[in-house]
């Protein structure tokens, strides 16, 4: 049996020129979204799914059979999984269930989040942290990382992940993400970030 790959990309969104994309279900979503911020965060993670499964697999995306279950997408050819935000988007492709999740380190949680997903231990180190945000940030990415990659059934929000993950910052166009790869094979983890969408 060969070796695990979990390929993890990270780009800035496309331009505002959106083109058609495949499939047609996911081109509705977009044609959908009524924030255009969000329109071009979707059509850029789109793109950069692309990009990946070419990079990855050697395939066009249309030769995926791509379809969407209850809001998250998936195919038989591979795993893989999206995410987006204001300024960078990413996506993680890999040979078995992988979750990502990706937000800018300005983003600001409120404390009540911290009670609802944070262990004890994790509570205490938050309440003593030097930067209690970026620590609850960074909880919250492999909160998240999690349940995108479907490992939700193997962890409680409070009692903490028994799945493997590896998360961190990134820097896209100037600006910082902390980021969450969720991945029974996180030694494997191979992260592209000079992708650049058009």
């Amino acid at each position: 049996m060969g070796r695990a790959f979990v390929n993890f990309y990270i780009a800035s969104p496309a331009n505002s020129t959106v083109f058609p994309v495949y499939p047609a279900a996911r081109q509705a979503q977009l044609d959908s979204t009524q924030s255009e911020n969000a329109r071009l965060q979707r059509y850029g993670v789109w793109k950069l799914l692309e990009y990946a499964v070419e990079h990855s697999l050697g395939l066009p995306l249309q030769s995926l059979t791509l379809e969407c279950h209850g809001g998250k997408w998936g195919c038989k050819e591979c795993f893989f999984s999206l995410s987006h935000c204001d300024g960078a988007v990413a996506v993680a492709v890999s040979d078995g269930p992988v979750g990502v999740d990706i937000e800018p380190v300005s983003r600001m949680l409120s404390p009540g989040i911290a009670r609802k997903i944070l262990t004890e231990t994790e509570f205490s180190v938050y309440q003593q942290a030097e930067n209690p945000q970026s620590y609850l940030l960074e909880r919250w990415c492999v909160r998240e990382s999690l349940f995108k990659g479907g490992f939700d059934g193997m962890f409680q929000p409070r009692q903490g992940a028994s799945v493997p993950y590896l998360s961190g910052l990134l820097t896209v166009d100037g600006r910082d993400f902390q980021y969450a790869v969720a991945t029974p094979h996180p030694e494997d983890i191979k992260i592209f970030t000079d992708v650049e969408l058009k």
